[in-house]
């Protein structure tokens, strides 16, 4: 089976007869490299380009397709129904991808065995935007976030996949450019089925390798995330539903008012991997089902339904204002 890639180049260029502003139907699987607005590619010319507009691939297909965007672009959604193996958007000259939608954009990456990767800037124009994966079949699949995101509105990552297929690695990364967008990511898991504790670990949902620096910190939502920078949540508050995991590869450091609230109810207990001996994790508080927990050192020791290996979690406790008087 061929590769696709799905390729947004910007470059500088003159797109004439395109009729702009409506959900566009790309049309042309051939090899290419093709312009995104370039008319021919697209059902009755009507190319995908605008506030609220949907762009779809129309038929099921294999091989090789790049896509070449030849200048900042605004979206309202993505709809993927082909057979595609990798699918790449990569921004160059500074050009952008602008989400704009009057609901949620979404972004539907599409059920088949490919590797999205998405290396052009994601700018949100008070648009909540949510990037869909569901994982079909056994091979491994990669989503590649790496154009950051900024702007104003909430991200959700969304993974869904069933045991069978959690043995391969399926997962979200998250790397080289920092989340700097005003509002809260949601990193959602959905798992049909059960694994061990050990093999979900190992096949991480998610992976944080750039610095989270979003207004409204981070929620996991029954999802395995690894945490491999220090940056990887800023200094906003994370919170873990009852079955999320969070593998901390890097120190954890929350101060400055942030906290972390881990859960637990008849689905299980949230979960945070502490990392090795020498690992001094902090937060300014702790929440444990809802309730504040004193200021000190939690461990697997400690709190072994919560916490797991060697390290350590440091709780400073709130800030205390101190007035002097003359």
């Amino acid at each position: 089976m061929k590769t696709i890639h799905w390729v947004v180049v910007c470059l500088m260029s003159t797109m004439a007869g395109a009729s702009y502003g409506a959900d566009g139907n790309w049309t042309n699987f051939a090899a290419g490299p093709h312009s995104w607005f370039d008319v021919d590619c697209w059902s009755n010319g009507i190319v995908a380009n605008g506030s609220g507009t949907t762009m779809a691939f129309v038929s099921r297909t294999a091989g090789d397709i790049t896509i070449l965007i030849d200048d900042d672009l605004t979206l309202g959604g993505i709809i993927s129904n082909t057979v595609i193996v990798s699918q790449t958007l990569l921004g160059v000259d500074g050009h952008r991808l602008t989400v704009e939608n009057e609901g949620t954009a979404i972004f539907n990456l599409g059920a088949s065995q490919n590797n999205p990767k998405i290396w052009v800037p994601l700018v949100l124009s008070n648009t909540d935007l949510q990037l869909t994966k569901t994982v079909s079949g056994s091979r491994s699949n990669t989503i590649l976030l790496g154009g950051g995101i900024s702007g104003v509105g909430n991200v959700e990552l969304y993974l869904e996949t069933s045991a069978a297929e959690r043995y391969y690695p399926v997962q979200y990364i998250v790397t080289n450019t920092p989340l700097t967008f005003t509002g809260t990511l949601t990193l959602t898991g959905v798992l049909i089925g059960t694994l061990t504790e050990r093999t979900l670990l190992t096949n991480a949902w998610f992976e944080m390798y750039t610095t989270n620096l979003c207004s409204g910190g981070t929620m996991i939502n029954g999802a395995y995330v690894k945490a491999n920078t220090e940056g990887a949540f800023g200094t906003k508050s994370v919170r873990l539903t009852s079955t999320a995991r969070l593998d901390l590869q890097k120190s954890l450091v929350l101060e400055g008012g942030s906290d972390l609230y881990l859960m637990s109810d008849a689905n299980g207990s949230s979960k945070v991997y502490l990392g090795v001996a020498d690992s001094t994790n902090v937060v300014q508080c702790l929440y444990l089902n809802g309730v504040k927990q004193s200021t000190g050192i939690y461990s697997a020791g400690t709190h072994p339904q919560y916490f797991a290996e060697a390290g350590v979690l440091k709780v400073k406790g709130e800030k205390q204002t101190v007035l002097l008087l003359n």
